[in-house]
């Protein structure tokens, strides 16, 4: 919707070398669906956020809508950096377990080249091979080669769930609350079916959406129409 709005979205992608990065996504970018597709998933990593806060800013000087996705300590970092509140700002949270090192997901990506003797062409982190209900590490080498490593044996997914690569900065985390200030905040939905009767689990996912804002309950209903939505007390 944003960017047929000639806006811009912001959120985290895999860079040439699947470093975690902040990257912007607009229509007149030659493969508009490729780099839409490069911001989807999970990436289980804190991401690099460059000079995103300026470039954001700079946009919304210039009257462009923008759609920022991130953590809600990145998004709370906008927010400060920013000053003041901007009406053509849309702002989605992501419900955050806790971001790993990028220097740990750098050496997972060197054991996985060496082992594999191979670059790496493709990346997920939660590829649904057993279904949603059970990631799995997926990586796609060069050489034609494919790895697939549940969380119960992928060492950066273990590593992940079983909290050996949270930081004290994440178990000291300040946004780990239900307000937000953000417009929206998405997190995965386990039980959906628990939620809304007679909803089937067809082990696809579901997303729970928490509208925070006036602005995001606006944006919502001119999309409505483009999602499956069914209102739902989770709390």
């Amino acid at each position: 919707w944003v960017l047929e709005q000639d806006g811009v979205g912001c959120a985290a992608s895999f860079d040439e070398n699947f470093k975690v990065v902040h990257t912007f996504v607009e229509r007149s970018f030659e493969d508009v669906d490729g780099e839409i597709a490069r911001i989807r998933g999970s990436k289980y990593v804190q991401s690099d956020l460059g000079l995103a806060f300026t470039k954001i800013r700079k946009l919304l000087e210039q009257d462009r809508l923008v759609c920022f996705m991130g953590t809600p300590c990145q998004a709370s970092g906008l927010k400060l950096f920013l000053r003041k509140e901007y009406d053509n700002l849309i702002v989605v949270d992501v419900v955050c377990h806790g971001t790993p090192s990028p220097k740990l997901w750098d050496k997972y990506l060197e054991y996985q080249k060496s082992k594999y003797h191979s670059p790496i062409s493709d990346i997920s982190f939660r590829n649904k091979t057993y279904g949603y209900h059970s990631g799995t590490m997926r990586i796609r080498f060069a050489n034609g080669k494919e790895y697939y490593g549940s969380a119960r044996v992928d060492y950066m997914l273990k590593s992940f769930f079983k909290e050996i690569s949270s930081r004290p900065s994440c178990y000291q985390c300040a946004f780990k609350q239900l307000n937000r200030c953000s417009d929206f905040t998405i997190y995965d939905c386990w039980h959906a079916s628990q939620l809304v009767p007679g909803l089937k689990d067809e082990d696809k996912g579901w997303t729970d959406i928490i509208v925070q804002s006036a602005k995001g309950k606006v944006l919502l209903e001119q999309i409505k129409q483009a999602y499956e939505i069914y209102p739902a007390d989770t709390l």
